[in-house]
C-alpha cells in the first residue's frame, strides 16, 4: 500500500482541514495517461480535493485520503513526500525500500523516503 511520509500526512491534512473544504473531503489520487518519457512509461497522478471518495476508492487508514482503483496498484510500492515551496506544496513519489518500512512504533505511514 502506499506510504506516506510525515511531511506529505501533514500537508494532506492541512490541505483537506482548510476552513473553506467540506468536512467529509478528501484529498484523492488519480491516474492520468501513461506515456512514454523515453525511458519507460510515465504515469501521470492527478491529486484533487472531492467531496467524498467514490465508492470504488481505497481510503487510506488515518488519513483523508482516497485513491483510484486503477491506480491503486501502480502506488503499491511507493512512498508520497511532500515538501512546502513558495507557499505551495510540491508532491513527490518514491519506490519503497527493498526491505519495506522499519518496524518499529513510527512506521506507518510517515517514515522518510529512501535516500
Amino acid at each position: 500500500m502506499l506510504a506516506l511520509t510525515k511531511e506529505a500526512a501533514a500537508a494532506v491534512e492541512t490541505i483537506v482541514g482548510q476552513p473553506d473544504v467540506p468536512a467529509d473531503a478528501v484529498m484523492r489520487i488519480t491516474s492520468g495517461s501513461a506515456e512514454s518519457n523515453g525511458t519507460g512509461p510515465a504515469h501521470e497522478l492527478q491529486l484533487s480535493v472531492v467531496q467524498e471518495p467514490e465508492p470504488e476508492d481505497v481510503v487510506v487508514e488515518g488519513l483523508p485520503m482516497a485513491v483510484e482503483q486503477a491506480t491503486i496498484r501502480f502506488l503499491d510500492d511507493k512512498v508520497l513526500d511532500a515538501e512546502v515551496v513558495e507557499g505551495g506544496v510540491q508532491f513527490k513519489l518514491y519506490e519503497q525500500p527493498e526491505e519495506g518500512l522499519p518496524d518499529d512504533s513510527d512506521a506507518e505511514p510517515g517514515d522518510e523516503p529512501p535516500s
